[in-house]
């Protein structure tokens, strides 16, 4: 419910702007050839456009959906996720959560390796901060915590049970430790600092704390 109310309100926010402002970003389509005939396909802007029709269906619409840009050339699947990843670094700034962002940068970075782009992954960084309004630096440690942070410990990161500069430390560690700093703190978790038994619920946090200490030593 509250995903759904928030994609309402900022539904509500883009309907507002593109009444009041037009549409100041273009829509990406291109075209492909179906059974029923060739269909232009929306590669980017699917918001914007729902925003538009909503207008038009309430009569408020004073502007037509005449920005767009199209792609004529054949594009590989690759190429279309470039496409959609450097159009929402630039419209959305990045993305507003943080994990999405992270995932979305690191996604960015890997297709700019493959055909036909072919950069290096220094080279596919620049890029990314060239098109991205996220602050550089944020960026490369975004990637640096997509490519070297275990699974275990991306979840907690994500869960926001860990911070980025908790998990940055851990950064240095191979798998296997990050494996078992992972699992105490998946210990840490379960801690029941809510029991009615408050003397045994510390008793298990500082334990469990005191178990943690050892990974710094």
């Amino acid at each position: 419910l509250h995903s759904t109310s928030r994609r309402q309100r900022q539904m509500c926010i883009r309907d507002r702007d593109i009444k009041r402002n037009g549409l100041m970003h273009n829509l990406v389509v291109f075209p492909e050839q179906r059974e029923e005939g060739m269909v232009y396909v929306l590669l980017s802007g699917e918001r914007r456009f729902r925003a538009l029709n909503y207008l038009q269906e309430k009569g408020d619409a004073t502007w037509n959906i005449v920005n767009c840009n199209v792609v004529v050339t054949p594009l590989s699947k690759n190429e279309r996720k470039v496409l959609l990843y450097s159009a929402n670094l630039q419209v959305r700034g990045g993305f507003s959560d943080e994990a999405i962002r992270r995932q979305a940068i690191a996604e960015f970075i890997t297709c700019l390796q493959k055909e036909p782009y072919n950069m290096s992954r220094e080279e596919a960084l620049g890029a990314t901060k060239s098109v991205s309004t996220v602050n550089p630096r944020t960026i490369e440690r975004d990637a640096r915590i997509e490519e070297k942070l275990e699974g275990k410990l991306k979840e907690l990161l994500n869960d926001k049970f860990l911070t980025r500069s908790e998990c940055e430390t851990y950064l240095r560690f191979e798998e296997d430790i990050q494996d078992e700093i992972a699992e105490r703190f998946a210990k840490l978790q379960e801690v029941d600092c809510h029991s009615s038994d408050t003397e045994d619920a510390g008793k298990n946090y500082v334990e469990v704390l005191r178990d943690l200490s050892l990974i710094h030593i």
